[in-house]
C-alpha cells in the first residue's frame, strides 16, 4: 500500500503543472457557463434580476388577482414570474421558453403560481420548476 502512494505522490509531483493547468481549465468553464446562466435569466425577466431574503408570509400569501400586469413574487432568493396567454391555459415561468414567445398583447402575468392556478391555467409541459 505504501509502494503505492509512493508511485502516486512521484506521479503527482511530475505531472503537476498539467494538473494545475487542468484545474484552472475547469474553473473557468464553471464560472463561464454559471454567468452565462445569470445572464440569460437576466434577459428574460427584462433585464430585472433582484436577490433577496423573503419571510415566508411573503412566500406563501397568494392573490387571486390576474389583472396586476407586473407584480413579481420571490420564492427563497431568486424573484420571477408566472407568465401565461390569453389564448391559452397553459402557464409558464420566466426562465421557461415558452414565456419568450407569448406576445405582449398576449401575455398575462400572475404575481404567484397560485394564483395562475386559481385562474385556470396549468403548468406547460415543457417548464420546470
Amino acid at each position: 500500500m505504501r509502494a503505492i502512494l509512493s508511485k502516486l505522490s512521484q506521479l503527482i509531483k511530475s505531472h503537476q503543472s498539467d494538473i494545475a493547468l487542468v484545474s484552472v481549465v475547469i474553473a473557468i468553464s464553471i464560472i463561464s457557463f454559471q454567468s452565462g446562466k445569470i445572464y440569460a435569466l437576466k434577459q428574460q425577466s427584462g433585464g430585472i434580476i433582484e436577490i433577496k431574503q423573503a419571510a415566508l408570509e411573503e412566500i406563501f400569501e397568494s392573490k387571486n388577482t390576474a389583472t396586476n400586469v407586473k407584480q413579481t413574487k420571490t420564492v427563497g432568493q431568486i424573484q420571477y414570474e408566472v407568465i401565461a396567454s390569453k389564448n391559452s391555459d397553459k402557464y409558464h415561468f420566466s426562465w421557461c421558453p415558452g414565456a419568450g414567445k407569448i406576445s405582449k398583447q398576449n401575455k398575462i402575468t400572475f404575481p404567484t403560481e397560485a394564483a395562475a392556478l386559481a385562474a385556470g391555467y396549468i403548468l406547460a409541459f415543457n417548464c420546470k420548476k
